[in-house]
């Protein structure tokens, strides 16, 4: 395609030069996240409104476990939800339906004796987990009738696979019935904070959340984390200092 200053538009030749010199500042981490409070409460909330009948049965079970299996595995909203894309034929163990297909991990086949292993979409990065070990998800998973147990575990309309668009739409709306903030958004997670906090070892929360740099781990581990740092550094500064009296001595 030709330069746009060659096609005589002056003008747009000279903001095309400026845009290929621009370097825009990265955002830096979001302070907001989810945390176990939230995330309980979530879960208690999507269950309610499907016991009242204010949401279908499927679709609270489905959201309570996409949340509960966010934050407890550390893992991404797409490594929970799968995703559709454009269908293209032979792809391995891909859901059609139209001209579309779903991929994703996280499905009733890849749990045999609640061991999921998955391979994350953030590096490819191959992750097991006992599902045992997670109570605030375990309880929901097995509460699952065995009937339903085939295909992706987090089911939308019509019982295919949930879409995100509808993910996110019903993840807010089951949020401010919980009174959890607009600022928690649906793909947030708060694993590395919590873990850190409970004096879980760094490599551990990195290998938790499978990343190949630390640097990137260190984002994830927010604020919170660093206020209690901070104000148990204030601590230990004031205990080591002289009490009162000890100077004239």
């Amino acid at each position: 395609m030709a330069p746009v200053a060659a096609l005589g538009y002056d003008d747009c030749g000279k903001l095309d030069e400026r845009l290929a010199v621009l370097r825009f500042e990265k955002s830096g981490a979001r302070e907001q996240e989810m945390t176990y409070a939230y995330a309980s409460a979530f879960v208690r909330m999507a269950l309610e409104l499907g016991q009242r009948g204010d949401i279908p049965e499927d679709r609270a079970r489905s959201m309570a476990i996409g949340v509960a299996g966010q934050f407890e595995l550390a893992l991404r909203q797409k490594d929970i939800i799968g995703e559709w894309t454009p269908a293209v034929a032979g792809t391995a163990n891909a859901l059609y339906y139209g001209k579309e297909m779903w991929v994703g991990g996280f499905r009733w086949e890849n749990i045999p004796g609640w061991k999921l292993r998955i391979k994350t979409s953030k590096n490819r990065a191959a992750a097991g987990f006992d599902l045992t070990n997670y109570p605030l998800l375990f309880p929901l998973m097995e509460a699952v009738p065995h009937d339903r147990r085939a295909g992706a575990i987090l089911s939308g309309e019509h019982g295919l696979p949930v879409r995100e668009r509808s993910y996110r739409k019903w993840f807010r709306a089951i949020a401010r019935a919980a009174e959890i903030p607009d600022e928690i958004w649906s793909m947030d997670r708060g694993a590395a904070t919590e873990a850190d906090e409970a004096g879980a070892d760094f490599k551990a929360i990195s290998d938790m959340l499978t990343h190949a740099e630390p640097r990137t781990t260190v984002r994830y581990i927010r604020l919170r984390a660093s206020e209690k740092r901070i104000a148990d550094a204030a601590r230990a500064r004031v205990k080591s200092r002289p009490r009162e009296g000890d100077e004239a001595s």
